[in-house]
């Protein structure tokens, strides 16, 4: 993410910085053309008033002042049909050859042509430049002559300032992806102590009045050691939900641990506790791992979330069926699958069953379903690692599958 602001800041700030230069290189020349040429109107209405004051046998210095300022051929006569006896013999004219572009978008002159009155006689002056084209051209050039060091000088500004702008952008981002990741664990904590003051009262309340039957000594309760054994049993149902919400509190503040977990073998020592439940109900365990390449993570959480899903196999199977669990290993990747024939859960409820206390079985029945945190918990710890997993259907059950990295050891 930072590297793709870093470069979309560079590339909008070059291409900024580019755009506003070539606008420079464009506008520039002819700005300062225009300026040029105001300003040789300008001198030459200065010159007017000096002609007009200044006797005629003086005009050649002005004009020559004139001609090697502005660079510029300057014809000055008197008007045609005029009539003066005493006074102007034909044309006074004074010019300077003066080099001027014949190229580029520049090439050309400014012609000015003014008349003024000398001693009642009306005069015309003739003015023609080229100097303000030729500067304009050659700032054109300076301009592309600069042009392989300004384009550095955009370069290492553009790369300086996205770099730490997109830094700074990034941590902004983050700040907001933080926030927002707090407020929802912070709604999802306040819907879990809800749901858990509604799991616990149900068989409180049952043990409760498991014990005031027995103690009363009334109806079918005075069968007192049928109905303790069920007052056990749904104390250790509260004992194991309370374990359960242990795990998940500790999860809120636990530090992970980086150890390297050899995933076969401990996914045996998984499988070794719930096969005397397997046999039980005649489900038969595969076992396919045919990798030994070790992972990383906190081997106590890949535990219990390997626990549960085993667990939960076992426990859903129906009957007689079958629980396919396979590692193995796609490039850099190891694949964990655990696969449990004979069932099969609706497309609605499989975005549910990673809700805490939600139970697939609608009677909520513990003794079937569990306690609903199972899931719950084995997606925080997942999570947390930051690994892919997922729960799909299969043609002949459900198979739960998590993608770890292989560590190099």
């Amino acid at each position: 993410m930072v590297n793709k602001i870093f470069i979309g800041i560079m590339a909008s700030l070059i291409a900024v910085s580019l755009l506003l230069f070539g606008m420079l290189q464009f506008f520039m020349p002819m700005t300062y053309e225009r300026h040029l040429n105001m300003q040789l109107g300008d001198n030459l209405t200065e010159l007017i008033y000096e002609l007009e004051r200044t006797p005629q046998d003086q005009w050649d210095n002005l004009v020559a002042h004139f001609v090697m300022e502005n660079s510029a051929g300057v014809r000055i006569e008197l008007m045609d049909g005029f009539e003066n006896d005493e006074a102007f013999f034909g044309t006074y004219f004074i010019t300077r050859e003066y080099p001027i572009a014949a190229h580029g978008f520049f090439s050309s002159t400014v012609s000015i042509s003014l008349s003024f009155v000398y001693d009642s006689a009306p005069f015309q002056i003739a003015v023609v430049s080229g100097m303000a084209a030729t500067a304009a051209e050659q700032v054109s050039d300076i301009f592309l002559q600069m042009f392989p060091y300004v384009l550095l000088v955009i370069l290492v500004i553009s790369v300086v300032v996205a770099f730490f702008f997109s830094r700074f952008l990034s941590r902004i981002q983050a700040l907001q992806a933080d926030i927002q990741r707090e407020r929802e664990h912070e709604r999802r904590r306040r819907d879990f102590f809800v749901a858990i003051s509604h799991e616990l009262k149900t068989p409180v309340t049952i043990l409760k009045g498991e014990l005031e039957g027995m103690i009363l000594n009334v109806g079918k309760f005075k069968d007192r050691d049928k109905y303790l054994g069920e007052a056990y049993k749904t104390g250790e149902s509260i004992e194991k939900l309370v374990s359960e919400i242990m795990t998940i509190a500790k999860l809120d503040t636990i530090s992970l641990k980086n150890e390297d977990i050899l995933l076969p073998e401990l996914t045996e020592t998984c499988v070794k506790t719930y096969e005397p439940l397997a046999q039980a109900k005649g489900i038969k365990i595969n076992r396919n791992f045919n990798t030994s390449a070790a992972i990383q993570g906190d081997k106590a959480q890949i535990k219990t979330v390997l626990s549960n899903i085993i667990g939960n196999a076992v426990n859903y199977s129906p009957e007689s069926n079958l629980v396919d669990i396979g590692i193995k290993q796609e490039n850099d990747t190891i694949v964990l699958s655990v696969e449990n024939t004979g069932i099969s859960i609706e497309p609605q409820e499989l975005l549910k069953i990673w809700e805490p206390f939600y139970r697939i079985d609608k009677s909520r029945n513990r003794n079937t379903g569990g306690s609903g945190l199972g899931l719950y918990i084995v997606r925080i710890i997942l999570d947390l690692h930051g690994l892919t997993y997922r729960f799909e259907p299969t043609k002949t059950g459900m198979k739960f599958i998590i993608f770890f990295n292989v560590t190099k050891m």
